[in-house]
């Protein structure tokens, strides 16, 4: 029964999550930043109980897959906004997310009946 249930599961259910935000850290962010106007960074930093350098790393990465936007100041990052991208992106990404936890929510009840 498992079997016929699980055949393709991972598969298909793995398409539309965006490993850029498999991070907690990182769908934390992009989520703080999703009305899309200009954040300081100690705003977010603060938010989320980051450090500066935890921030600084997440949003290199952010930054370099397209996500966020920064802008700096004497070598510092200061400021920082989610892209139109990004923004489309995060939304995609909970989707195919709701999607996986029905999923799972589907596969536990079909479990449970065969108890």
């Amino acid at each position: 029964m498992w079997d016929d249930q699980c055949s393709g599961t991972v598969a298909r259910y793995s398409q539309g999550l965006d490993p850029q935000l498999y991070a907690p850290a990182r769908l934390f962010i992009v989520a703080v930043l999703v009305d899309m106007r200009w954040c300081g960074f100690g705003s977010v930093r603060d938010a989320l109980g980051l450090t500066d350098v935890e921030l600084s790393q997440q949003l290199t990465k952010l930054h370099m897959a397209g996500y966020v936007q920064t802008q700096c100041a004497h070598g510092r990052c200061t400021e920082i906004r989610l892209t139109l991208d990004g923004c489309d992106r995060l939304v995609r990404h909970l989707e195919a997310l709701q999607a996986v936890v029905f999923k799972v929510a589907e596969l536990i009840a079909v479990g449970n009946e065969d108890v």
